[in-house]
């Protein structure tokens, strides 16, 4: 595994973009983002990255591009900007099911990050022959200027990927290793397993591997819960899935976390990977006083601060079926004695079992979003919930939806910086100007109800509208394109 410089496993940005073809499909095969009817008026954007599993659960052909969105909190619809794949075009239903899939976008510092997987699937699902299987690295401008792809020995995981102040990488990988685990499930056959195992490892500035940490090396084969092991890995179907990485990211004093889905939460040393403390699951629930900590199926682990003695963390428990229910978790660790405790506990207001990913994000202001991950369920009409938006006291500011058998993995909240709207100038002769850094306008009729149906009208800076309705413009910006606000024009006045 590497990133660009070394050409023997990193694609260079051309062939990237060759293989992505991110402008060949508009705003009209963009899965909508809706919200409920209660009022928002905060100011705050939000990143997602949308998949179509129509074929996955047998539902029909694709309807919408898999896409990353940049939307906004108070208008959703159209989004703010966005990046599609295109459809795939007369793969037949009984062929090889195209991997082609975005997934952990997020903006950190100064770069927005993502996840690319572009593969047809084989008998295995390890990807091995994928055409592109890492991430990519964008600057403010959303252009992409580096890659870091997985190679024989490491497979990426799409979990997580963080770059830190002195520019190094750190990601979440998979190695293939034989394990021990009669300890673990009791069965005498077990002596020499097949597993995938996570590993943490460091990329510097100048893309020299400095740190590697092997999970089950450090944590011990029997640190994994047993009926979550008994089960194919991901990206690795005859591989146990020992330890299912969904979270490594830099503590405040430059140490590394890690979350491990079927080990559980931790603090490693970035000296010498040493434990610093750790909670298994087989621990849990952990009693403190009066209190109860547990969580099940750990997801989107992160450092909320630093303050006093004691720093503060937030996981999504996205549940299981022995506890079923996902809530967001926040405990705190003692600096001096690593002693845990539990903080509080957000509940969405939905009684929401995920099977699988989605996010507890907080916002710097105590609100909070509670995604559900692949949660396809309470379907209204054609659409389904995905998130909800909370204030500190955990009233809801809304509800968002996203069309049927649509999944969004997580949704973050953007802090710091997000892309630009274009603004559209309405002439009184019904002329509509696109302004804006952007290039490449394309013109958009929006109708039907919530606006979400979006059919081109022309391309271009300027649009002479013929017909009443409500307008938007895209220009291309980066890897992708940002929206304007809709604008209404009643034509010939």
């Amino acid at each position: 595994m590497c990133l660009m410089k070394m050409r023997s496993y990193a694609f260079t940005l051309l062939s990237y973009f060759s293989l992505s073809c991110a402008f060949s499909q508009g705003l009209e095969h963009v899965p909508p983002v809706l919200k409920n009817e209660l009022p928002v008026n905060d100011t705050s954007s939000f990143i997602l990255s949308a998949t179509d599993v129509h074929r996955m659960f047998g539902a029909g052909s694709q309807r919408y591009s898999n896409t990353l969105e940049i939307f906004d909190a108070r208008t959703p619809w159209p989004p703010r900007w966005f990046t599609t794949i295109p459809l795939p075009e007369g793969a037949p239903e009984d062929s090889k099911i195209r991997l082609d899939l975005m997934y952990d976008a997020r903006i950190q510092r100064d770069y927005f990050t993502y996840y690319r997987l572009k593969s047809f699937a084989n008998d295995d699902d390890d990807f091995k022959d994928a055409e592109f299987n890492g991430f990519i690295i964008c600057n403010k401008k959303m252009e992409a200027i580096d890659t870091i792809k997985s190679n024989s020995k490491l497979v990426l995981d799409p979990h997580d990927f963080r770059i830190n102040e002195k520019g190094e990488r750190m990601a979440l990988a998979t190695m293939d290793t034989l394990l021990d685990l009669r300890k673990v499930s009791g069965k005498k056959s077990d002596s020499s397993v097949l597993a995938s195992v996570t590993v943490i490892v460091i990329f510097n500035s100048t893309d020299k591997e400095v740190f590697r940490w092997n999970s089950a090396a450090a944590l011990g084969v029997g640190s994994a819960h047993y009926s979550d092991v008994n089960h194919a890995a991901f990206f690795k179907k005859k591989n146990r899935d020992w330890s299912h990485g969904t979270g490594a990211l830099w503590d405040s004093d430059g140490d590394i976390l890690y979350c491990l889905k079927n080990v559980g939460l931790g603090k490693i040393s970035r000296k010498d990977g040493h434990i610093i403390w750790r909670l298994d699951r087989n621990k849990i629930p952990l009693i403190s006083g009066h209190d109860t900590l547990a969580f099940y199926s750990p997801h989107d682990f992160e450092q909320l601060n630093d303050t006093g003695l004691y720093r503060t963390y937030s996981v999504l428990s996205a549940g299981d079926a022995q506890h079923p229910g996902m809530y967001g978790l926040i405990f705190k660790v003692n600096k001096q004695t690593s002693k845990i405790s539990f903080d509080t506990k957000k509940q969405p207001d939905a009684k929401v079992t995920t099977r699988g990913s989605g996010s507890f994000d907080i916002a710097r202001n105590g609100d909070y979003l509670l995604s559900y991950g692949m949660y396809l369920q309470n379907n209204v009409g054609d659409y389904h919930d995905f998130m909800e938006w909370h204030n500190r006291t955990g009233k809801i500011y809304a509800k968002y939806k996203v069309p049927a058998y649509v999944f969004v993995y997580k949704v973050h909240q953007l802090n710091d910086w997000s892309p630009p709207r274009p603004v559209v100038i309405n002439k009184s002769d019904s002329t509509l100007i696109a302004s804006g850094t952007m290039s490449d306008w394309v013109w958009y009729q929006l109708s039907g109800p919530d606006n979400v149906t979006a059919k081109r009208v022309g391309e271009g800076g300027t649009l002479k509208v013929v017909e009443p309705g409500n307008y938007c413009v895209a220009g291309k910006y980066g890897i992708g394109y940002s929206v304007s606000l809709p604008v209404t024009v009643k034509a010939g006045k």
